[in-house]
């Protein structure tokens, strides 16, 4: 298991870094020195809670300065082959070696259990991050979504008491546009989301 990034996904291809829909990140050369010419799987990441900061760095087309509050965290090498953890035996040698300032693997720990997850869990949640990742052991790698792969992030749910509604505007003009409701405490809110185009007629 390792703590679920608030990044941006990135993926080395040995020369530069490219996003998952394939589009160019122009980190400066500095950045990017000492990185080997094989594939690597990570994430721009500048801290917990900093996504928007990271987004309005990296998309930048000019290699700004502020690349210097960057750092890419390695999380899997796909050219490695192998069960995740060769892979991840692969990078910790290899990181070493290389000698890029702005790389580190990004750490994972075994999960013993249950209560540990939990425990986990808590522990990245109080310092703010966003939960974890779970990795099935001895997994191939694979791009894109895969089912050796899951999130776990804690939600919280209430009851509320419907107690108006919203017209709808623009495709949803005509017909519901969200719920007014009431939690127990007295707080109000609006919900605009989850509704099938049927339920809003």
């Amino acid at each position: 298991m390792s703590e679920k990034l608030d990044g941006v996904r990135a993926y080395w291809d040995g020369k530069q870094f490219i996003s998952r829909q394939g589009n160019l990140y122009h980190a400066p050369d500095w950045f990017v020195e000492g990185l080997p010419d094989l594939p690597l799987d990570g994430e721009l990441w500048v801290a917990r809670k900093a996504f928007q900061r990271t987004v309005g760095v990296v998309r930048r087309q000019d290699k700004p300065d502020t690349w210097k509050e960057v750092r890419f965290l390695v999380f899997d090498a796909p050219a490695a082959g192998g069960p995740f953890e060769e892979r991840v035996r692969f990078l910790r040698d290899g990181l070493a070696g290389w000698k890029a300032p702005f790389a580190a693997l990004h750490p994972h720990e075994l999960c013993r259990g249950v209560d540990h997850l939990r425990e986990e869990l808590a522990r990245v949640e109080g310092f703010g991050g966003e939960g974890l990742m779970l990795r099935e052991p001895g997994s191939k790698y694979e791009a894109g979504r895969s089912g050796t792969l899951v999130k776990v992030k804690r939600f919280r749910d209430d009851e509320a008491v419907v107690v108006g509604h919203e017209p709808g505007k623009g495709r949803h003009a005509g017909r519901l546009g969200a719920l007014t409701v009431r939690l127990a405490s007295g707080k109000r809110f609006s919900v605009g989301t989850g509704f099938t185009d049927r339920e809003r007629q």
